[in-house]
Formats: C-alpha cells, structure tokens, sequence
C-alpha cells in the first residue's frame, strides 16, 4: 500500500516475530502497534516474520509502506536484509534493538561463525537504518560503543504490555482472587484442592528458548531447600509439563489467557536470574508482575533496568536471603514491596507512558519525512 491519498495518511508497516506463540519477543511490537494504531495521520498493519521463504513473498508489500519498523525479529540477517533494501529505495527503516544479540550470543557460548553472522548483521541494521530505537539507556549506550553515533538514536524503555493490561483488568472485573486460584488448581495445574489452595503460589515465567532463562530455572532447581514445604512454584513456558520435584511444577507453554489468569492468581514471582542471564531492556515478567500487583523474588540481574527499584523495598533480593529461613516462614510475604513495585510500574512504566514517548518519536519521524518529500 502506498500513502491514501483520500486521507493523506502515511502507511507504516511493523515487521515483527509470529504471533502464534506469545513470548517477549512480540510483546514490545504489539506495543509499538497499539501506540500508534489510533493516531490519526497514519495507517498502521504489522506483517509477522513466519520464516525466510514468507519474508520473501513479503518483501514487495513492505517496501511499499513510507516508514517500516523492524521491531523483535530472530533472524539478524532478515532485518539487515530490510535495511538494505529499503535504503536502496529510499525508504525510511527505524530498527528497534530489544537486546544486543552479539554479547548474548558471545555469554552463551555460540560458535563462532554465528557469532560473526550476528555481529556483522547488527551492524549492517545499526549503520543503515535511518533511526534506531533502544529497549534501554544502557543497550544505546553499548551499542554506539561498539558501531559509532549516528543521528537518530533513542532509548523508549521497555512498558507494561497492553495485552496484559487489557487481558488483567478484564479478569479482574470478572472474577476475584479465590474465582481465579480454583480455576489456576483445576484447569491448569491439574491438582487436587489440598495439594495447591492452601501453599503459597508462586509464579517462575521462565520460557525455554531464551538462554537466559535456561539458567534462572537451573538456578531455581538448586533454591528447593529455601523454597519450604507449603510452597507451590509453577514454572510456566517448559518444553513439558511435568513435576520438577517435590515443590516445583511445569505447566509446558500456556495459552496467554491462561498465563495472564495464572499471574494473577499467584502470591509471588520468582526469578532466579544469574549474573550471566543477560537481556537488554527491563524483563516483561517484571512489568507484569508490578502491575498485577505481586510479591517479586528475584536477584539484581532480574531486576536490570528498572530505575528506583530498591531492594527490599520494591523486591525480595535473593542474593540477601538466608538459606536457613524458609520463603513461606517470611513475614514479608504480606506484600508491602508489592504495593511499592505496583506503584512504580503504573507510574513510570505504563503502556500510557510508552505511547507518549513512542507518539512524539513518530511524529519527528513524519516532520522529517514531509520535509524531505517537498
């Protein structure tokens, strides 16, 4: 599509990652999305990256958009390839970087050709597009360190997700607590009532295809004599369902709405994350969880980015906690740190919040490109 004449709209095209898994990938997409999706001087769609063999047959449609947005694709070598080709044309690329996938792949120990391939491919999106945006001030930072400035670069942090904002406070209407736990024990975790409304509940949304949290959950594995008998922890996003031991329970990949209900219905997150487990923007389980509502156990690095964040203020800092007291002997399992982390994900760290700063971004974007068509 070119730009409707009718309405003088400019077409702007998101690539991103299937939808046909949620994961993290796709949540800051969907925010891109729906932050501009109401705003009156352009027209937005999102094509989602299936594979190369589709890209390819979309290629043509996305060249003919005015500004593309390249937002949360795996394949490095598919968004330089865009870059390229839509520098060719004269078109306006903005690449969103959700991380920098050359350290991730060199702390992981990847070979080293695809370290190369990966390097080589930031680089050729980082120099070639026309601006770049940065899932934190620390990503921005790092990555003119290793590529060099360039005029258009900005930092819009990572946000609550909208969907699980709207999918949240659709529950929450519906249904209390209790409502939620029963359905969580029954339908989900498949348990019997005495084995799962009387422990505490708690949440580890450790996804299996990132590295990351490869090592939270073998991080978790080593916490069960912390843990405590009357503690549930449902992992969610394993390869399988299956029981880990005794206090630890998969749930495999869950339907959103089920993860969402699941969120909701927990006392607490935890997340394990190691000095190694790097990711370049705050974690989606963190805005999540704050916004719920919910006690977050974690370390420092599965708190990055998260500016205020103070321990024990805002979480339970798992590098702090005795071995020797239980997490369902602690008194703070009352939640005041809770209500600290909620009000400072609904303050600083909203979707609202993402879509002023995102709104004001684009509408440089389209001054500068009216400017440069007369």
């Amino acid at each position: 599509m070119r730009r409707n004449n009718q309405n003088n709209k400019l077409l702007i095209t998101i690539v991103s990652p299937s939808a046909e898994t949620v994961s993290g990938s796709i949540l800051r997409p969907l925010n891109i999305y729906y932050s501009l999706k109401r705003f009156r001087h352009v027209y937005v769609m999102c094509i989602p990256v299936r594979g190369s063999p589709r890209l390819f047959l979309d290629i043509p449609r996305i060249l003919r958009s005015d500004i593309i947005i390249v937002s949360g694709v795996a394949f490095w070598s598919t968004t330089a390839l865009l870059t390229i080709l839509a520098k060719l044309l004269r078109k306006k690329v903005i690449v969103d970087f959700h991380g920098f996938g050359w350290i991730e792949a060199s702390t992981f120990g990847e070979p080293l050709i695809h370290k190369l391939l990966i390097l080589i491919s930031e680089k050729i999106s980082f120099r070639f597009s026309y601006c770049t945006l940065m899932a934190s001030k620390w990503l921005s930072n790092t990555m003119k360190s290793f590529f060099g400035e360039k005029p258009c670069i900005l930092a819009i942090e990572n946000a609550v997700p909208f969907i699980f904002e709207k999918v949240a406070s659709i529950l929450m209407k519906e249904s209390d607590e209790r409502k939620l736990r029963k359905y969580v024990c029954e339908n989900i975790l498949h348990l019997h009532p005495s084995e799962c409304y009387k422990k505490k509940l708690i949440v580890a949304p450790l996804p299996h295809w990132f590295h990351s949290n490869v090592l939270a959950l073998n991080m978790l594995s080593m916490l069960e004599d912390m843990l405590g008998k009357d503690v549930l922890v449902v992992v969610t996003g394993t390869q399988n369902a299956e029981k880990i031991d005794d206090s630890i329970l998969a749930t495999g990949y869950l339907e959103y709405v089920k993860y969402v209900t699941l969120v909701l219905s927990a006392d607490a997150i935890i997340l394990p994350y190691p000095s190694n487990a790097i990711c370049g923007g705050i974690r989606n389980k963190v805005l999540e969880a704050g916004y719920a509502g919910k006690l977050v156990i974690s370390t420092k690095y599965g708190m990055l980015f998260v500016e205020g964040a103070k321990p024990w203020v805002h979480y339970i800092p798992l590098e702090q906690v005795s071995e020797s007291k239980k997490l369902d002997e602690m008194r703070y399992m009352m939640g005041e740190q809770a209500f600290n982390l909620h009000l400072l994900m609904t303050t600083k760290y909203s979707f609202n919040s993402f879509r002023r700063k995102m709104l004001r971004f684009i509408k440089t974007i389209i001054k500068n490109h009216t400017i440069s068509n007369l």
